[in-house]
């Protein structure tokens, strides 16, 4: 079975109209889809802030609608020509279905807010019309574990068909190595380690993966890691709903 890698840096998507058209400044990788992600954990997304050929840019502000969705980024000055990269952690809580959240980056240069918005659909691992099942639902690394030391996550592909398997984005802190193909009914194998380069524990991160049928539409999974103890977080009761 052939492998491929996913390193810490994530697969940016189309880049998105510059913040102010004569700045140069831009946000790429804004929009994005988590697919299928457990209740009760903390999925992770990375927003590109690109800098223009001539002006400074600042980023003065973050805000999100939702106490869920936060990031660690403060004030951000980005020079022209450099970049960087802005985490965003978005925990699911109990709500069960489509969710959708927003977060909010004030830039000097720009009279609006860039808009980030991200989406998933959030479901039992028991999921009786699952296309895929995998388990553990959210992957725990040890603190003191060795950036050579891998942890599994197995995957069942419940359509009749072959699914092909893209590694779309791997959040900071882990490496990931998934299937290239994972055949219908066959237990297939993934990978998942420290970073040499990421940061310390504790940490939460998650990678993100598209499947595809021969036929059918395809579809993402978000897997959930946790590094260190988070067992604080509190556990909340599975509703139906979505959030805006």
């Amino acid at each position: 079975m052939r492998l491929t890698i996913g390193l810490v840096l994530i697969l940016v998507g189309l880049a998105v109209p510059t913040v102010a058209a004569d700045s140069g400044f831009r946000v790429d990788n804004t929009e994005f889809d988590f697919g299928l992600l457990p209740p009760n954990a903390t999925v992770v997304h990375r927003v590109w802030l690109q800098g223009g050929e001539r002006d400074t840019a600042r980023v003065t502000e973050i805000k999100t609608g939702c106490g869920c969705l936060t990031s660690t980024a403060a004030e951000t000055i980005i020079l022209p020509g450099d970049s960087m990269g802005v985490v965003l952690y978005w925990q699911t809580r109990g709500s069960l279905g489509p969710q959708e959240v927003s977060a909010y980056l004030y830039v000097e240069l720009s009279p609006f807010p860039v808009e980030v918005p991200l989406k998933g659909n959030v479901v039992t691992p028991s999921s009786p019309n699952a296309s895929l099942v995998w388990t553990p639902t959210v992957l725990v690394l040890a603190r003191n574990q060795e950036a050579s030391t891998r942890q599994v996550v197995q995957m069942v592909n419940k359509r009749g068909s072959e699914l092909k398997v893209s590694l779309i984005e791997t959040g900071p802190g882990i490496s990931v190595v998934l299937p290239e193909t994972i055949d219908p009914g066959t237990p297939a194998t993934g990978y998942v380690s420290r970073s040499s380069d990421g940061p310390p524990p504790p940490f939460e991160s998650s990678f993100t993966m598209e499947l595809a049928g021969n036929q059918e539409a395809p579809f993402r999974v978000t897997i959930p890691v946790v590094c260190g103890d988070f067992s604080f977080r509190p556990v909340f009761t599975t509703t139906e709903n979505s959030a805006k």
